[in-house]
């Protein structure tokens, strides 16, 4: 099949796609059949919807699952952008492929539900720690790329920490202050820092891809 020739001629970028999401759909159905065989949970609640499961409103985890797709949107630019990069542009490759690392780690937190109930309720990990650990591979990013995010839209990436640290305060805070409508500040705040963390990572990638923006 000449549609596949790419695949044996050495064209990385398009293979390592295949491959990967080859990898990933078989992780994730391999996960199915283990805690269905070794827990005993039943497919319908592993594989169907929560509000399919809980027979809930359409429109329950909204704004959560907006969220969750401009967090797998900026993945994917990440990752194609690491591709297009790689072995020929360095400084741009580590720069995405870290960017592609820790939105994923924040995307599988904030699908996952990570830092609310994994971690601390299954391996005793403070979701205080957790938070103090975001902040500082934050902080530490933009450090390491001080001098490729200050020649980018940089103002997104900072409205994203920002907003995003805006929301963790409002969570720690709750636990010793009665603030009403909290969830809404909450999620409202994370959902601003998210999308601002998509314009930043696609804004770059489209710019260096058009050849504006040099590193």
């Amino acid at each position: 099949m000449k549609n596949l020739d790419f695949l044996k001629n050495g064209h990385k970028g398009p293979s390592s796609i295949i491959y990967l999401s080859l990898l990933v759909a078989t992780i994730s159905l391999a996960i199915v059949l283990f805690l269905h065989i070794g827990k005993g949970l039943s497919y319908s609640i592993l594989t169907r919807d929560p509000i399919q499961i809980f027979n809930g409103y359409a429109f329950e985890g909204f704004l959560s699952s907006v969220g969750i797709i401009f967090w797998s949107a900026t993945v994917g630019v990440c990752f194609i952008s690491a591709l297009l990069t790689h072995g020929e542009k360095e400084k741009e490759f580590k720069f995405y492929i870290l960017g592609l690392a820790f939105s994923s780690l924040l995307l599988l937190d904030d699908c996952f539900m990570f830092h609310d109930i994994i971690l601390p309720d299954y391996f005793h990990i403070s979701e205080f720690l957790i938070y103090a650990l975001y902040a500082v591979l934050a902080v530490l990013f933009i450090i390491y790329f001080k001098n490729i995010v200050f020649l980018t839209p940089y103002y997104f990436l900072f409205l994203a920490v920002t907003f995003l640290g805006l929301s963790i305060a409002i969570d720690v805070v709750v636990n010793y202050v009665d603030l009403t409508n909290h969830y809404f500040y909450e999620d409202a705040a994370k959902f601003i820092g998210i999308v601002n963390w998509w314009i930043y990572f696609s804004s770059v990638s489209y710019l260096t891809a058009k050849g504006k923006l040099k590193f």
